[in-house]
């Protein structure tokens, strides 16, 4: 009973209550999403990854439009490596997409999009809304502020990045492309390092991860990025070209096993990938 009671007096704190007919509906602010969002102080990298995109005019423009506004925390999840790549002007197309997982059009209050259940987002992504142990969830989001009011929108702040589904925002060739690249990358980089050249083992090796970063950030599922950014985090730190070369193979090997599991839905890998001492 407490807990009906409790889920009841949420919902009514979410309702809108309707304005009484003598009164006006409160005024927009006459900040737009780009000014508001700036204000707020905590979405510092959206509106810089927003400019990368070249999306700033569209959220200025007149909407409207409800922001999904992961925090810099959020993005922080990501890892930084990841984050510099994914701002790269190289990248833009994959940065536009994730960006548009963002945007719903039109202004969609919270109490409105939990009636409604779910909404679609201008990249075309199905967000689940729901009430889960007390709090609003926006897909695989919570929210952590809602209803922040824009004069062409409103913006709901979020803790997490909503990255589209990997699988149907990579194309098989890119994939594909991306193991080409690792398995020729061990090709040629196992024999400098068995012949003595361990350096430029390592040079090859750091120059095939910055490649596959190239290729889009989203290749990568999160556990394989988070494996790849603290291996080129460790060979910054080695002592030896030896023992840095080793720690970047531990990031090309996550990175292949993560690729071949989109090719035969399991994460062995072939024998050029094998490890050599």
């Amino acid at each position: 009973m407490h807990r009906h009671l409790t889920l009841l007096c949420l919902l009514l704190h979410l309702a809108p209550i309707a304005p009484a007919q003598s009164r006006p509906a409160p005024a927009r602010p006459a900040r737009d999403l780009i000014e508001s969002a700036r204000a707020a102080g905590s979405f510092e990298t959206l509106l810089a990854a927003v400019e990368a995109a070249g999306l700033v005019e569209v959220l200025r423009g007149e909407g409207p439009f409800t922001v999904l506004a992961p925090t810099d925390e959020a993005f922080g999840t990501l890892g930084a490596d990841a984050l510099q790549d994914l701002l790269r002007p190289e990248n833009r197309e994959q940065l536009v997409a994730i960006l548009k997982n963002h945007v719903i059009a039109g202004s969609v209050s919270s109490a409105d999009a939990l009636r409604a259940g779910s909404a679609t987002t201008l990249g075309g992504g199905e967000m689940a809304i729901r009430l889960e142990k007390g709090r609003l969830r926006i897909g695989a989001a919570n929210v952590l502020e809602n209803d922040l009011l824009a004069s062409n929108g409103v913006i709901h702040a979020i803790d997490a990045v909503l990255l589209p589904p990997a699988a149907a925002a990579i194309p098989a060739d890119r994939r594909a492309a991306g193991r080409l690249l690792l398995e020729r990358t061990v090709e040629l980089g196992a024999p400098l390092f068995n012949d003595g050249d361990p350096a430029s083992c390592a040079a090859l090796y750091e120059t095939a991860l910055l490649g596959l970063a190239g290729l889009g950030a989203e290749l990568l599922d999160e556990a394989a990025r988070r494996e790849v950014d603290a291996a080129r985090s460790d060979a910054a730190k080695a002592g030896t070209a030896r023992e840095r070369a080793w720690r970047l193979r531990r990031g090309i090997d996550a990175a292949y096993r993560c690729l071949l599991r989109d090719q035969t839905g399991d994460g062995a890998a072939p024998a050029v990938l094998r490890p050599r001492r």
